[in-house]
C-alpha cells in the first residue's frame, strides 16, 4: 500500500494525488484478491476473459487494466458477474456503494469533480464500504482519511507542513495535469455568479435594469453585440447583478459587475465560449435531480422546478423532452449545465441553466433572497 498520506491543507494538487493514489491502492487490492481466486481454479488470464465476454455480448468495454477500479466496481455490479461471488463481504449496501463510486471516479477522471475536502470525503467513504467488506489494506487508509478530513472541515485539526506523495505514477501525473489545466481555466473565467479574478477590464458599459438594456459612455445601445437573443441574455445577467449599473467587459467578452463592492462574473457579451459544444463544463454539484418527462424533481425535497424556480423554466424543459426519458436520474454543474450521470466517458450537455430557472439556492451566487427581475 502507498504511504498512509493525510491532508494537512486544501490544497488541490496534494488533494488528487492523495484520491489517485487511494483509488489505484483499493483496485491494486481487489486485483491481487481475484487474481488469487482465479489462479486457485485454474484461470490466469480473467481480465482477457472478462473482456471478451463483455465484447461478445456487444457491450462497451474500454478498460486497458484490471487495476483500474472503475473496471472491478463495473464487473462487480453486472447481473451477469464472473467477480462478485468472489469478493468477500459483498451485501446490497456494498453494492450501493460500488454503484456511486463508479458514478464519482467517472466524474473525477473526466475532471468534474472539484478537488477539494468534501470530494475526498465522499470518495473516502465510499471506498472504507467496498475495502472493509473484503478487508483491502486501503480501507485502513480510507478511514484514516475520514478523520482527518471530517477534522479539517471543522477547524479541529491543526495542520503540519504537507509532505506530497512521492514517485507518483504516471496515471496520476496526467490526472494532476489534466486537473491544473482546469483550474487555471476557471481561475480566469469562473462560472457565473463567482468572484471574479484578475483586474477589472476597461470597456466600461452600463446595464439599464428598466430598459433592458446596454448603452455605452455615449449612451448608444450595444444590445445587437450580445447576439440575435439579446433580451434574454440582458435577463440572465440581473439574475446575477439584480439592480443592473456600470459594467466591464474583457477581450474575450466576459462581463464583470459590482455587488456591494466585490467584482463578480456576471455573463458573456457574444457568444459564451463553447457555446455550442456537447461538453458538460466546470464540477458536478452534490444536488440529484430527476426528469419526470414534463418536469424535473429534486430527488431530496421533493420539489418540482415549476413550483420553485423565479422565471419561466418552460425552455429548459423543452430542450430535455425527447432528448431524455422519464424517471432519468439528471446532474447540473456550477457552470448550469445539465446532463445525464454516466458510468464511462464524457455526458452530454443536454441544456444550460441560470439561476432564475434553476432551483433556488443550488447554483454559485444564489440565495432565496435575489431580487426579481420581472
Amino acid at each position: 500500500m502507498t504511504s498512509l498520506t493525510l491532508p494537512e491543507t486544501d490544497n488541490p494538487v496534494l488533494l488528487l494525488g492523495i484520491i489517485a493514489s487511494l483509488e489505484l491502492d483499493t483496485a491494486k487490492g481487489f486485483e491481487q484478491l481475484l487474481d488469487e481466486e482465479f489462479k486457485a481454479a485454474g484461470e490466469y488470464d480473467w481480465f482477457q476473459s472478462i473482456k471478451q465476454h463483455r465484447k461478445s455480448r456487444g457491450e462497451n468495454f474500454s478498460y486497458k487494466s484490471p487495476t483500474d477500479l472503475r473496471f472491478l466496481l463495473s464487473e462487480a455490479t453486472h447481473e451477469d458477474s464472473q467477480i462478485w461471488h468472489l469478493i468477500p463481504g459483498v451485501s446490497q449496501a456494498w453494492m450501493n456503494a460500488a454503484q456511486n463510486l463508479k458514478f464519482k471516479l467517472n466524474q473525477f477522471h473526466h475532471q468534474q469533480l472539484s478537488p477539494d475536502l468534501n470530494t475526498l470525503l465522499v470518495i473516502s467513504t465510499l471506498i472504507d464500504t467496498v475495502a472493509t467488506g473484503p478487508s483491502l489494506e486501503s480501507a485502513k487508509w480510507a478511514k484514516a482519511l475520514i478523520s482527518r478530513t471530517k477534522a479539517l472541515l471543522s477547524g479541529s485539526y491543526v495542520p503540519k507542513p504537507q509532505t506530497p506523495i512521492t514517485n507518483p505514477s504516471a496515471d496520476i501525473v496526467e490526472l494532476e495535469q489534466k486537473y491544473s489545466e482546469v483550474i487555471e481555466a476557471r481561475a480566469k473565467r469562473p462560472p457565473l455568479g463567482s468572484p471574479w479574478n484578475g483586474e477589472r477590464p476597461r470597456r466600461h458599459l452600463t446595464l439599464d435594469r428598466n430598459t433592458r438594456d446596454v448603452y455605452d459612455k455615449n449612451g448608444i445601445s450595444v444590445k445587437a453585440e450580445i447576439n440575435q437573443r439579446g433580451t434574454e441574455v440582458i435577463d440572465k445577467w440581473l439574475w446575477y447583478f439584480p439592480l443592473g449599473g456600470d459594467i466591464f467587459v474583457a477581450e474575450d467578452g466576459a462581463v464583470m459587475g459590482y455587488i456591494k463592492g466585490d467584482k463578480y462574473m456576471i455573463g458573456w457579451l457574444g457568444p459564451e465560449p463553447e457555446g455550442y459544444s456537447k461538453q458538460v463544463r466546470g464540477y458536478v454539484l452534490p444536488n440529484e435531480y430527476m426528469f419526470t418527462g414534463t418536469s424535473i424533481i429534486d430527488t431530496a425535497t421533493g420539489q418540482k422546478i415549476h413550483d420553485v424556480a423565479r422565471h419561466d423554466c418552460g425552455e429548459l424543459i423543452d430542450q430535455l423532452v425527447g432528448r431524455v426519458a422519464p424517471d432519468t436520474a439528471l446532474s447540473i454543474s456550477d457552470y448550469g449545465d445539465l446532463f445525464v450521470p454516466i458510468e464511462e466517458g464524457d455526458p452530454e450537455r443536454l441544456a444550460t441553466a441560470h439561476r432564475g430557472i434553476w432551483f433556488p439556492g443550488h447554483l454559485p451566487g444564489d440565495s432565496s433572497s435575489v431580487p426579481s427581475v420581472s
